[in-house]
């Protein structure tokens, strides 16, 4: 396993503190945001800096494994400051657990390399969805990917009928942004909508999970807690 060594946390304060810290720049940098329809980049590498984006992080990527009680402390204190940044920070922070829940090549995919790498989402179920050798081939058109712009992996949401028959389950697609284009559309909010499309593509069998809990036909654990 590749995984970046484990690292002491800090106390779920000391995060409050430098989220509080982080207030002056994210007042500052408002404007931008809602001109630019995005959260400017210094705001993510000054977020990513302070270890506020580990909180839910598993500790064999380098996160700290926090209750959830502390990412929500975080995000509260980021919102008196920056509705638009701590809306950013609610979404895509959480994807850290969620990715725990995934196969763990998965995670070595995305954090085997770099552990501050982040993931954003569009969880609405229009994945066309077809069998392929090792896994599917998917493609589709989805909305609102907050965050998207300073992510380097997207989940992305659809429908799968199992083999045997029966309803379809839900099951969330885990998918390399460069495979992704996005757009944005229709608001001036910082927190903008984006749409987030993929072209036909061959999907691992360990990037995808379905509602519950099951990936290449087992049902795999949390690395995290929540």
């Amino acid at each position: 396993m590749n995984a970046i060594a484990q690292i002491s946390p800090p106390k779920a304060q000391e995060l409050i503190d430098a989220a509080a810290a982080l207030g002056p720049n994210l007042r500052s940098r408002a404007r931008q945001a809602e001109d630019e329809c995005r959260i400017p980049d210094q705001t993510i590498a000054e977020m990513k800096r302070d270890g506020l984006f580990r909180v839910l992080q598993p500790a064999a990527f380098g996160g700290y494994e926090m209750d959830v009680s502390a990412f929500f402390d975080v995000q509260m204190e980021l919102a008196r400051h920056c509705m638009s940044t701590a809306w950013v920070y609610g979404v895509v922070a959480v994807h850290n657990w969620q990715l725990a829940l995934f196969d763990l090549q998965a995670q070595e995919d995305v954090w085997g390399q770099d552990q501050d790498v982040l993931i954003s989402s569009s969880y609405m179920p229009k994945a066309k969805i077809t069998p392929a050798p090792g896994g599917y081939r998917i493609s589709g058109r989805w909305g609102f990917s907050s965050g998207v712009d300073h992510c380097n992996w997207v989940f992305l949401g659809g429908l799968l009928t199992p083999p045997e028959g029966g309803p379809p389950d839900y099951v969330t697609f885990l998918v390399p942004k460069s495979d992704c284009s996005s757009t944005r559309f229709g608001t001036r909010s910082a927190c903008a909508a984006r749409a987030a499309m993929t072209s036909r593509w061959s999907m691992p069998l360990f990037r995808n999970i379905g509602s519950t809990g099951r990936a290449m036909g087992r049902r795999v654990r949390a690395r995290a807690s929540l």
